[in-house]
């Protein structure tokens, strides 16, 4: 029976919040090209994790795809659906989980958007990532979607006149219908939020990966000792993210260990961009590195800005996407750590066949995955959002895909 379908607006999102059941020994099906057939939800799985990739389209458009898939899921027979947002409050959220609502007839929603065990806590409806008010934290510089408002409120009335209002753990549950937005400061907070939904007859929740890890306190699931990712002998990081974190954490590598290769604006702009000389040969060169050195970066130059930047996101990820493709042809025993969604959303459409089987996570944010290839090789794929992670996390992923260290 489908307990839960997690809806999410881009791939590491829908990883994300796949990864507390997983840590929970609660097997996990997430599929990141979108709603799947019914044929396709195992009946072994009590939790679907769909990454719609709604997150950089117009309103309206993002709210037609998940109204969608909430009226697929409720088909499908899932009793609660949980609408992953971004841990920033960015893309569509009013207009998606309005989405939601409508999608299933429900009328009411619960809104968790604190994230306590990454430092996003939510305070009389106010976000923030660590003492930092959201709008003031390195987000409101993101050169894609700056954050302007840290009233969660407020940011939900930029796409929807749905009611909403404050929610505090441990206090009566509040009457009328609409979105609740719920305060947590602490992950006893969020425990305490998790008991009063087992008490009520709300079947629709929101909120970022921090609220995920307690939904199984909602609704126990089946759980079972989970496969490990396949050996690997090579490493291809590719590094789609411009986010500041991704930049210092491959300055931050030791050089000696890594050889890195960069797709130049130049090559990405380029209308023969994969069948020109220069490009066939730095596919040659890359592979080359793969099996002398083992370990490789691939990067994006990076230069566009404003709305040039935001005009070619898809353009850019695709041209990452398919050296990507052209890379692993034909390789085997390669494992792939792709940092940014959009990036492995492009490296997904031409790698993977099928799921992704989320095992945990590397650290706190970073997942690892198994997958089957087209070619019907079973790889490892580890994934995590531009801003995630400390400046030695591509050390830690290094030394998880070689046995140096294990999954949390």
């Amino acid at each position: 029976m489908l307990k839960f379908v997690i809806l999410a607006d881009d791939c590491t999102g829908a990883l994300d919040a796949a990864v507390p059941f997983v840590k929970q020994s609660i097997p996990v099906q997430v599929f990141l090209t979108g709603f799947p057939e019914a044929e396709a939800l195992g009946e072994k799985y009590e939790v679907a994790s769909v990454a719609l990739e709604t997150r950089h389209l117009p309103p309206e458009e993002a709210y037609g795809i998940v109204r969608r898939a909430a009226e697929q899921a409720w088909a499908a027979g899932a009793q609660y659906i949980y609408k992953k947002t971004d841990s920033a409050l960015r893309g569509n959220i009013g207009a998606e989980l309005r989405a939601v609502m409508d999608g299933t007839g429900e009328e009411t929603l619960a809104f968790i958007p604190a994230f306590p065990q990454m430092g996003r806590t939510t305070r009389e409806g106010i976000q923030y990532i660590g003492e930092t008010r959201l709008e003031d934290s390195a987000y409101g510089q993101d050169p894609f979607e700056p954050a302007r408002e840290s009233d969660v409120s407020r940011i939900l009335r930029r796409q929807t006149d749905t009611p909403a209002q404050k929610a505090v753990p441990g206090e009566p549950f509040p009457e009328g219908k609409g979105i609740l937005i719920w305060d947590a400061r602490t992950t006893e907070d969020m425990k305490k939020i998790a008991g009063q939904m087992r008490e009520t007859v709300c079947r629709l929740f929101a909120g970022c990966g921090g609220f995920a890890e307690f939904l199984p306190q909602v609704e126990p699931c089946r759980k079972k000792a989970l496969p490990l990712p396949p050996p690997a002998n090579r490493l291809l990081i590719v590094a789609g993210s411009i986010h500041p974190a991704t930049r210092r954490q491959l300055a931050a590598l030791d050089q000696t260990r890594y050889v890195f290769f960069t797709l130049s604006q130049a090559q990405m702009l380029q209308e023969d961009f994969a069948d020109s000389p220069e490009y066939r040969e730095q596919i040659r060169s890359i592979k080359r590195a793969l099996h002398r050195r083992g370990r490789v970066v691939l990067r994006s130059a990076g230069g566009f800005a404003g709305e040039e930047l935001h005009s070619r996101r898809d353009f850019v990820c695709g041209r990452i996407g398919k050296a990507v493709e052209d890379t692993l042809r034909g390789e085997s025993g390669c494992a792939l750590a792709v940092f940014g969604g959009d990036t492995l959303l492009e490296s997904a459409v031409r790698l993977v066949d099928g799921a992704v089987y989320p095992v945990g996570e590397v650290v706190p944010g970073v997942v690892a995955a198994r997958a089957r290839n087209k070619a019907g090789e079973e790889i490892c794929i580890v994934s995590k959002s531009g801003g995630f992670g400390e400046e030695d996390v591509v050390e830690r992923i290094t030394d998880y895909i070689f046995g140096e260290e294990k999954a949390i």
